[in-house]
């Protein structure tokens, strides 16, 4: 089951003829980059997605600056293993090791 956070108080947005109480939100979506030509610039882009479960109301936030280098080396070893572990499960890769 997916992580809810659930809003203090629930927020309406959309226009006047639709619109859409929040009262929770869920991950959806994760985009991140540090390709070489962002890295040596002691930055990242992270763009994330998050859905209402309720309404499928979607808000995005993107981050491009150096908080996504810190996120990425406190996450990266971890997340890493698991995409190279579904990778090795699913045959999607040659025989190799993984270090």
């Amino acid at each position: 089951m997916p992580t809810t956070f659930t809003l203090a108080t629930p927020i309406t947005v959309g226009t006047l003829a639709n619109s859409v109480s929040i009262s929770s939100l869920q991950l959806t979506n994760i985009n991140l980059a540090t390709t070489p030509d962002l890295a040596p610039l002691g930055t990242g882009t992270l763009t994330l997605t998050l859905t209402d479960p309720a309404s499928g109301a979607q808000e995005m936030i993107t981050y491009r600056d150096a908080s996504v280098l810190d996120l990425w080396q406190s996450i990266g070893d971890e997340v890493s293993k698991a995409v190279f572990a579904k990778l090795i499960a699913d045959a999607k890769l040659p025989a190799g090791t993984l270090a």
